[in-house]
């Protein structure tokens, strides 16, 4: 077993997983702020896992890295189930994701995804992918191209999404 923090970098062949946050010297003001942040990369796939983590860690992640580790992202794993206290204007933009996966129940007590955060994604035409809607979504990658096809209805975005690329 091994535990990451902030900095830490872990590879398998051509995979490496970053942990971004929380670092050792941050103390989230809840248990969602305790969220590790993760980036995979692999090629030219660059995923960014962000847990259950709020506006105010997307802005302490914002500050911390600085580099293009946030701006070559192209998928982000949507934080909070798309809670309106996640994905901010100001952290969409910095990291400004060509897809994005919300994972969230249909018909949830919470209402997720919130409309605010899917208007934000629409705004910056983010191809979104939840499965609420779609069930389980299923990205395969080569390293140069991503596919995406989901369980409840595989054909619907099945297929590899070459059309859309980060400019």
């Amino acid at each position: 077993m091994q535990y990451l923090t902030g900095g830490d970098v872990m590879k398998v062949g051509k995979l490496s997983i970053t942990c971004l946050y929380p670092g050792k010297d941050d103390v989230p003001t809840d248990v969602n702020g305790e969220s590790q942040v993760l980036k995979m990369d692999y090629g030219d796939c660059h995923m960014l896992f962000t847990g259950d983590m709020g506006e105010r860690e997307e802005k302490l992640l914002l500050e911390k890295n600085k580099d293009p580790l946030l701006s070559e992202v192209n998928v982000l794993k949507t934080a909070h189930h798309g809670s309106k206290y996640s994905s901010s204007e100001s952290f969409l933009d910095a990291v400004s994701p060509v897809w994005a996966v919300i994972s969230y129940g249909q018909g949830n007590s919470y209402g997720h995804p919130h409309k605010e955060v899917l208007e934000r994604f629409d705004v910056r035409s983010v191809t979104v992918f939840g499965t609420g809607m779609n069930g389980a979504v299923r990205l395969e990658t080569d390293g140069t191209r991503i596919r995406f096809s989901t369980f409840v209805d595989g054909t619907r975005n099945h297929g590899y999404n070459v059309k859309k690329e980060k400019e």
